[in-house]
């Protein structure tokens, strides 16, 4: 093997080496910034319909979601990995799995639904103040009662 060809071989093989290792460390950072939040849905009231939940960030956008269906007795849990930081959670039983919170003719829920620190709305709809709370990297667990 000539002197070009041992040069370009040992170049190569760093080049893998130092590929590998920033799989790893990417692969390491990416499940250490995960946090895993579990969502505890209680006063389901029935096994008709299904069970809507999601996650908000501090900006308002919906993070991640779920649907499933709705089986007491007990209470639904339901898991998301997501990166440290401020979150809210709303959720709601659609009751005639019609893919929609239903509400009256004055726009008040006609279906049970509830948010992250027990948030109950009284006089129109509550305020990321009244619903967020701090996700640290060790994970939460929150639970949300639906009430109509």
């Amino acid at each position: 093997m000539n002197r070009t060809s041992n040069c370009v071989a040992r170049r190569a093989t760093f080049l893998v080496a130092m590929a590998a290792v920033a799989a790893a460390a990417f692969a390491v950072s990416a499940s250490a910034a995960a946090a895993p939040l579990e969502v505890t849905i209680g006063g389901v009231d029935g096994t008709q319909g299904t069970l809507m939940v999601a996650v908000y960030d501090a900006a308002g956008y919906r993070t991640k979601s779920v649907r499933a269906s709705a089986q007491p007795p007990g209470s639904p849990v339901f898991r998301f990995d997501l990166p440290e930081g401020e979150y809210a959670v709303a959720a709601f039983h659609d009751r005639n799995d019609n893919g929609k919170l239903d509400v009256n003719l004055m726009g008040v829920p006609t279906e049970p639904y509830g948010f992250s620190r027990h948030g109950a709305a009284t006089m129109g709809p509550l305020g990321w103040a009244d619903t967020n709370f701090e996700l640290p990297a060790g994970g939460a667990r929150i639970a949300v009662q639906l009430s109509n």
